[in-house]
């Protein structure tokens, strides 16, 4: 299953989410995950503790999950081949050339801000990027908000938005935080797609 995620700019935790969400599926649901970066940022690099990758080419492990830095377009439909359960692909921020190959993907997350002065942000995205966006596999996300924040659906933005909850260190989930990863992927992903493996 493939998920994608960007944000609606820079800087609003696109990186920090796929990490807390690849940590959940890997660790609490016990699956076979792979974090691909789909951008030139190189910033997942330094979980491996080496100071330079050479792009698309080697990967690494952390935690259980298999990271693959700074992915190129080419290069990505020959990894989605690869044996994993779940494969959770970070855009970063999107470009036209980006975004086609972001909505291939079996579910859509957007990661941005509903304060009042940032909600122009997803405004703007969904202005800039049209598509058939599907109530269904579309969640928007608000980074670092709080829940009088939280927008509900209008004529600036199509989507409920969730809360994503702060977190130190996306490594590590107290049962609050994997609560809310274990409800977000119960939403989207029916159960019988989760067997827990026997180790």
């Amino acid at each position: 299953m493939i998920l994608s995620v960007c944000g609606t700019q820079r800087n609003v935790g696109v990186t920090y989410f796929c990490l807390a969400l690849s940590n959940y599926l890997c660790n609490m649901e016990q699956r076979q995950v792979a974090y691909l970066e789909v951008n030139a940022t190189g910033e997942i690099s330094a979980i491996s503790g080496k100071s330079a990758l050479q792009p698309g080419k080697t990967n690494f492990s952390h935690k259980g999950i298999h990271f693959y830095p700074q992915v190129t377009l080419d290069k990505l439909w020959e990894l989605l081949g690869l044996s994993y359960d779940f494969f959770v692909l970070d855009f970063g921020t999107l470009s036209p050339l980006s975004f086609r190959e972001y909505v291939k993907a079996d579910y859509y997350f957007i990661v941005g801000h509903c304060t009042p002065w940032k909600l122009v942000y997803y405004h703007n995205f969904f202005q800039k990027y049209k598509h058939n966006w599907e109530p269904e596999k579309t969640i928007c996300l608000e980074a670092l908000g709080t829940k009088k924040s939280i927008c509900k659906p209008s004529d600036q933005l199509p989507f409920h938005v969730r809360q994503i909850p702060f977190l130190e260190d996306p490594f590590y989930l107290a049962s609050q935080d994997w609560e809310f990863y274990q409800e977000l992927v119960k939403s989207i992903i029916p159960r019988n797609h989760f067997t827990i493996r026997k180790l």
